[in-house]
C-alpha cells in the first residue's frame, strides 16, 4: 500500500512541470471540458462556449466580451431591471432597465448590418414610457410609445400614431401654433404666426392671412366633379366671401374634370366682391330664370364687383339667363363664356344698372338675344365681346348712352344689332356682322346714336335700317 501511494506521489511531482505548461495552451472551440447526466440519458458533452454560457450569466458579461458574441447568445431580460445597463442589447424587446446615475451606455445591434455600436440615452426609464431626457442633440420629453423607434443610430418618430409628452418641454419648443390634445398635435391658425419671406414683410397670424386673401370653393365642400349637387356648398363660400369684400374667391374645379353642378340653385355673387373661376371650370345649371347674378343695391348706392373666367352653362333649359347684372353699378364682367341659355348676359334694374363694363365675353349657342340692355340700362360698356349661333337677336339696346366697341355677331340672327325708342345716345364702333339676316337697325325713337366702322358680311336682309332722328353712320361696308 505504501509502495503504490509511494508511486502515484512520484508521478504527481513529475507530472507538475507538464500541467503547468499545459494551463498555457488555447483550447480547441470544440474542446470538451466534461460530460454530465442529464435525466436519465447519457453523459453529454459540454463544449466551452456552452459552459461558459451557463456560468456567467447576461447581464455580467462585459461589454469587451459581449461585443464577440453573436446577438442571439445575449439579450435583456424585458421583464427584469438590471443595476447596470451598461452590459445589454436592446434587439426588439422594449428596454425595462433603468441604467444607473453614471449614465453607462447601451449596447445596441443592427441585425441589418451585423454589427454592434453603443449611445448613451440618459434617463431611458422602466417600460419606455416615461420618455428619454436627451438622446444626442435630441432634447425635451419625448413618450417612447408606438410613434418612437430606434433605426440603427437612428429615431424615427411616426406621427401617425400621436406624440405624447409629459412636462410641456416639448410643445413649448413648437411654437406658436402648435399644442397637443390628447396624444396628437392640434394646429391653430389663430395664433400660428406668419412673416412673408419678402422685403418688409410682418408678422401676423396665418388665420389672419387666411382672412385677407384668397377664398376656395373647395374649402365649403365643392366638389365640381360634374355630378356631385355643389349648390348649397357653393353658396356658403359666396356667403364667406361677402362678408369681407377685401378677399377674392376662386371656384376651383378638380384634377379629372372641373364641372361644378349647380343643379336648380343660383349663383349669386355679393355687392362688393370679386369671384374668378380656375381655368377650364364650367358652372352648369338645370333651371329656368338667371343663373349667376351679380347684385347691385335696391338704394342706388355704388357697389364694385368682379366676375371673372368661368364659363357659365345653362344646359339648353327654356327661360334661362346666363349672366343677370341687376340694379349693379360698376361692375366688370370679363373673360367669360355663356352658353347653352335663352339669353346671354342681361343688364336691368329697379332703379337703374349703369357703368358697367362687360369686357371679352363669348355668348354661344344662344336660343334667342346674345345681350340685352333694359330702358334702365345706361352708360354701359361693352367691349370685344362676341355672340354666335342665337336665335333672334345679337345685341338689344333699349338703354341711353351706351357704348358697343369691338363687338362681333355671327351665324343666325335675325337682326344683329337692334333698338327700341329708348336707345339714345349710344355708340356703336367697329361693330362685325356676318351670316345672318338684318344687320344694324335703328327703329323710331332711337336718336342721336352714332355707328362707325361697321362691318357687314352675308346678310339676307338690309345691313342698315335708320328710322330714327340725328343717328350718324360713317366707315365701314355696311
Amino acid at each position: 500500500m505504501f509502495r503504490r501511494h509511494s508511486i502515484v506521489a512520484t508521478l504527481i511531482l513529475a507530472l507538475q512541470p507538464a500541467l503547468a505548461a499545459a494551463q498555457q495552451q488555447t483550447l480547441p472551440p470544440n474542446s470538451v471540458v466534461g460530460r454530465l447526466g442529464i435525466s436519465a440519458g447519457p453523459a453529454q458533452a459540454i463544449p466551452i462556449p456552452q459552459l461558459l454560457k451557463n456560468v456567467i450569466g447576461p447581464n455580467s458579461i462585459p461589454n469587451s466580451a459581449l461585443a464577440q458574441m453573436p446577438a442571439a447568445t445575449f439579450k435583456c431580460n424585458p421583464s427584469v431591471s438590471t443595476a447596470d445597463a451598461q452590459d445589454c442589447t436592446i434587439q426588439g424587446l422594449p428596454f425595462t432597465a433603468s441604467p444607473d446615475t453614471n449614465n453607462d451606455r447601451v449596447l445596441l445591434y443592427n441585425a441589418g448590418t451585423g454589427t454592434f455600436y453603443t449611445t448613451s440615452p440618459g434617463n431611458l426609464a422602466a417600460g419606455g414610457t416615461a420618455g428619454v431626457t436627451s438622446l444626442g442633440s435630441l432634447t425635451g420629453v419625448i413618450g417612447l410609445a408606438n410613434g418612437l423607434k430606434v433605426t440603427g443610430s437612428d429615431i424615427d418618430l411616426n406621427l401617425g400614431n400621436g406624440l405624447s409628452t409629459s412636462g410641456g418641454t416639448l410643445a413649448a419648443s413648437l411654437g406658436a401654433g402648435l399644442t397637443f390634445s390628447g396624444s396628437n398635435i392640434a394646429w391653430t391658425s389663430s395664433t400660428a404666426p406668419y412673416t412673408s419671406a419678402r422685403t418688409g414683410g410682418v408678422s401676423q397670424t396665418v388665420q389672419s392671412r387666411f382672412d385677407s386673401g384668397i377664398l376656395y370653393s373647395a374649402d365649403f365642400g365643392t366638389a365640381c366633379d360634374g355630378s356631385t349637387n355643389d349648390g348649397v356648398a357653393m353658396d356658403k363660400f359666396l356667403a364667406a366671401v361677402a362678408v369681407s369684400p377685401s378677399k377674392t374667391g376662386i371656384v376651383t374645379g378638380t384634377s379629372t374634370t372641373s364641372v361644378c353642378n349647380m343643379n336648380t340653385s343660383q349663383f349669386q355673387v355679393r355687392p362688393g366682391t370679386t369671384i374668378m373661376c380656375s381655368r377650364g371650370v364650367t358652372l352648369k345649371f338645370n333651371r329656368a330664370g338667371s343663373l349667376v347674378v351679380p347684385y347691385g343695391h335696391a338704394s342706388g348706392r355704388t357697389y364694385q364687383g368682379v366676375f371673372k373666367g368661368c364659363t357659365v352653362d345653362g344646359s339648353s333649359v327654356v327661360g334661362s339667363i346666363g349672366v343677370y347684372l341687376f340694379d349693379t353699378s360698376d361692375w366688370v364682367v370679363e373673360d367669360t363664356a355663356i352658353a347653352n341659355v335663352d339669353t346671354g348676359l342681361y343688364i336691368r334694374g329697379n332703379i337703374a344698372a349703369y357703368y358697367n363694363r362687360v369686357t371679352n365675353v363669348v355668348a354661344r349657342d344662344i336660343r334667342l338675344d346674345g345681350y340685352y340692355l333694359d330702358p334702365v340700362a345706361n352708360s354701359n360698356t361693352l367691349v370685344g365681346d362676341r355672340v354666335t349661333s342665337l336665335g333672334q337677336y345679337g345685341f338689344y339696346c333699349r338703354g341711353n348712352q351706351n357704348t358697343f366697341v369691338g363687338v362681333q355677331i355671327e351665324t343666325g340672327f335675325s337682326e344683329a344689332f337692334t333698338t327700341d325708342g329708348n336707345c339714345i345716345g349710344s355708340t356703336i364702333s367697329g361693330i362685325r356682322m356676318e351670316n345672318g339676316g338684318t344687320g344694324i337697325h335703328l327703329v323710331s325713337g332711337a336718336n342721336y346714336n352714332t355707328v362707325v366702322g361697321a362691318y357687314c358680311q352675308a346678310l339676307s336682309g338690309t345691313s342698315y335700317i335708320n328710322s330714327g332722328t340725328g343717328n350718324s353712320k360713317t366707315g365701314g361696308n355696311c
